[in-house]
């Protein structure tokens, strides 16, 4: 079992959707802590998580984290879940999830996938870099390449996808 031994130690977690709400409740608990959040382009996303088997994701289900949201968060969380379409509520829950880290972006450092997958050791330095910590030196990490399953969406979802999403993933350079 790792050790908490000085302020190096690094400790990784995913539970996406309920980090996301709770990122004010996570810093209030956490002060010191370095947050990172990885951001993916929302056709990637969405082609993912249709493929998946846990219905919550499948179904673009957003009532599983609602307790953990703030009222505010509550109302947008109820208000997608509500939507008939599962295309436009995959597109509604993926800029919701945008609208998290944009709000926090400030008490965060943001990765985005597709640039962590191909060289995840100039993205680590860069996020030593941003926190002024001199980078220790890091494993060779596996290379990869970005995963596209655009082509596994259809215009409906490509169409909610532009329509509901283009601000959020604007803000994080993504062309729709």
């Amino acid at each position: 079992m790792p050790r908490v031994s000085d302020a190096t130690f690094v400790f990784g977690s995913k539970n996406t959707f309920v980090y996301l709400v709770c990122l004010d409740k996570i810093r209030a608990q956490l002060p010191d802590a370095v947050v990172l959040a990885c951001i993916r382009h929302p056709y990637d996303v969405i082609a993912s998580w249709k493929r998946v088997r846990f219905p919550h994701l499948k179904n673009a289900n957003p009532m599983f984290f609602v307790d953990y949201a703030t009222e505010q968060q509550r109302a947008e969380i109820i208000r997608i879940g509500r939507i008939a379409a599962v295309e436009t509520r995959y597109a509604h829950l993926w800029a919701f999830l945008a609208r998290c880290i944009i709000s926090s972006i400030g008490n965060l450092v943001v990765l985005k996938y597709e640039q962590f997958v191909v060289d995840p050791v100039m993205q680590l330095a860069n996020v030593y870099r941003s926190l002024g910590i001199d980078s220790p030196q890091l494993p060779d990490l596996p290379v990869s390449r970005a995963r596209k399953r655009r082509t596994e969406l259809s215009a409906a979802e490509i169409d909610a996808i532009r329509m509901h999403c283009a601000d959020t993933a604007g803000y994080f350079e993504y062309e729709l």
